[in-house]
């Protein structure tokens, strides 16, 4: 499966301008429990102390996927095997993030670096922690429907 939307919203855009024009994200999901995995943001990150997907800047001259792969195995020291399924993508001007879901078998515990102090795997259908990161919050229901029918 790779559906996606298009959103738009200004908010993202003049936050994240300078951290640079296009970035990537992820959720995994493990097939086994049905659950989730967020990230709880450091203080030394834009937007700290809350809780939101990993993920960060696309250098140039890399894609998608291999941007995101490199910052899972930055900001999560995980370096096994998982798919990614594009879900939505936040447009405007010349900002984008691409949000996709990581699907692996198993839940797993990730080795944080400085970028997140906590994790948690939870229900995607159930109550989030909160405070959640403004641009993830605008996603999840685009993360349970798309949960929903795989």
């Amino acid at each position: 499966m790779n559906r996606y939307k298009l959103l738009y919203n200004n908010a993202i855009y003049e936050e994240l301008l300078n951290y640079g024009l296009n970035a990537v994200g992820c959720i995994f999901y493990a097939k086994d429990s049905g659950k989730i995995c967020l990230v709880y943001r450091s203080q030394r990150v834009r937007k700290p102390h809350c809780w939101s997907s990993v993920g960060g800047k696309v250098e140039d001259g890399e894609e998608l996927e291999e941007a995101l792969r490199r910052e899972v195995s930055e900001e999560l020291q995980y370096d096994e095997k998982y798919e990614l399924d594009k879900i939505c993508e936040y447009k405007e001007n010349s900002f984008k993030y691409t949000t996709y879901l990581a699907i692996v078998d198993h839940e797993f515990t990730p080795i944080l670096n400085w970028e997140n102090d906590d994790f948690i795997w939870i229900n995607p259908f159930g109550k989030f922690p909160r405070p959640l990161h403004p641009g993830f919050e605008k996603s999840i229901q685009l993360i349970r429907d798309y949960i929903a029918n795989l």
